[in-house]
This record gives structure tokens, sequence and C-alpha cells, in this order.
């Protein structure tokens, strides 16, 4: 059988009905008992190329079943160097296997994407909301983000509570966890809230203290040596412009207005002695 390496265009995009074709045609010709160097060497180049097909096609069905790294890197055979007839039934059995996983519960998945891209969404419009020129935007861009808001307000919740009712009978009728990235699916959620929270408290908490004279960094301040010698800097200024001795001009005041108040008192003693010397002349 001359099977030409090269053109695979029926292995790789004829589906897996041209795919076994290929493969049966080529086991029923070859006969290990004539194999020459080049036939062996054109047998092991086909099954690298059907073994890479498959592989492809593994891949793929590792991204919709949203497998962890390490998930994926327990079924070693996809990283090995080694093309033969039981290389390419195990990676047959897997990719039936996870593909049948995916179709019976694709319905989770596609819940668990619509609620990634609200998640991403809901983010989006938050880290935009602290912009600071996001008042001066024009062309009905704050109301369209203020609608998107109210949707994923009141889709959000939708969703997640549809996705805790089928985890749950999932996990109940199976006993086996649902895991996304190689985490429990429920557990993951209630995180990404708990992270979302805490994220914004910090930011209200920053925000405040900003706000606030007696910051951590004020007190530190003064608690510092530097902040000490800066205050016993003010006492002692603060004492010496108690103790200073009044200027001229404040002297030239306090003179002139101690004068005036000594002839006042004197006016006083004056006028009294005249009655009294008047009334005694009388008698």
């Amino acid at each position: 059988m001359n099977i030409n390496i090269e053109d695979n265009d029926s292995v790789y995009h004829g589906g897996k009905n041209a795919f076994m074709i290929e493969l049966c045609a080529f086991r029923e010709d070859m006969d290990d008992r004539y194999f020459s160097g080049d036939q062996f060497n054109n047998r092991f180049s086909l099954y690298q190329v059907f073994v890479a097909n498959v592989r492809t096609k593994i891949k793929l069905m590792w991204d919709n079943v949203m497998y962890s790294c390490r998930e994926r890197e327990e079924f070693v055979h996809y990283f090995q160097d080694i093309f033969t007839e039981d290389t390419l039934t195990l990676h047959e059995l897997y990719l039936d296997k996870i593909t049948k996983f995916y179709n019976e519960h694709k319905h989770i998945f596609d819940l668990v994407m619509t609620r990634k891209n609200l998640w991403l969404k809901m983010t989006e419009l938050e880290a935009r909301a602290t912009e600071p020129g996001r008042y001066h935007n024009r062309g009905g861009q704050l109301l369209r983000e203020e609608k998107e808001r109210k949707a994923i307000a009141s889709n959000l919740p939708k969703i997640e509570a549809q996705i805790r009712e089928l985890v749950t009978e999932y996990e109940t009728k199976t006993g086996n966890t649902f895991t996304v990235d190689g985490k429990p699916l429920l557990q993951l959620m209630e995180d990404e809230w708990e992270t979302r929270k805490a994220e914004r408290h910090n930011k209200l908490s920053a925000r405040k203290q900003a706000l606030t004279p007696t910051t951590p960094l004020f007190r530190s301040l003064a608690t510092s040596p530097l902040g000490k010698r800066n205050r016993t800097a003010a006492g002692l200024a603060a004492t010496a412009e108690k103790n200073r001795p009044p200027s001229k001009r404040q002297l030239i005041t306090g003179s002139a207005t101690k004068a005036v108040t000594t002839f006042t008192n004197n006016l006083s003693a004056l006028k009294r002695s005249a009655i009294t010397t008047v009334k005694s002349a009388r008698l």
C-alpha cells in the first residue's frame, strides 16, 4: 500500500469515519512479516499523523471541559513521543471519555461561560465608574453603562442559581465534585464574591483614610524623632514669644497711657479740693 504521508486532508478534515477508514485500510494492507526499513518508517509516520490528529481534538475538548493543567497532565500519553497502534487506541478512548462527559453536561458548561462573561463585564463597569473624566463622556455612554449594570444585576443571580441547582444535582447523583480549572465550581463562585467584597472594602477604607487628617502617616510623623523635634521647636518658639520684652513702640504707648491716667487722677483731686474750699468759705 503506497501512502502519501504529506497528503493528510482525509485524516485532519474527514472526521472520525474517514479517519477509521484510512486506518483500517492501512492495517489490512500492512504485514509485519514483509516489512522493509522504508515501510516501517512509513508506518511510524502514519501513526504519528493519526495521534497528532487525535491530540488536536483532545486539546479542544480540554478547553471545553475547562480542565486545569494538572488534570491535563494526568493523561501522560499525550506528552510522550511514542507513536504506535496502542498509543493511538489510548488517545481515542480518552477522547471518547471526555467528549461524552462534555456532551452530558454541556448545559452546565454553557452557563459557566455565560456567568464568566457577565462577571468580566461587571468588573469592567466598576473600573469605569472610578475614572476621573467619566462624566465628560458624550453619546449616551453613561446611560448605556447604567442599563448594562441593571441587566447584570438581574441576570447574574439567576444564572448562578441555575448553576447551583444543576451542580448540586450532579454531585448528589454521582458522588463526584464538579470542577472548573481544577477547583470545585460552587466554591469557586463563592470565593469570587468574597474576594470582590474584600477588594471593595479595601478601596473604601483607603478612600476614607485619604480624607481623614489623622492618618497613620501623620501619626507616625508625630511620634517620630523628626516630629518630636518639630514640636519641641514650636514650644520653644511660643515660650520665647511670650517672654520677649516689649518693643519700643509698645513702651511709648504704655508710658503715654500711664501719664494720661495720672493727669486725670490729679485733676479729679483738684476738683474735690476746690469744692471743699468753697463750702468752708460759705460757713
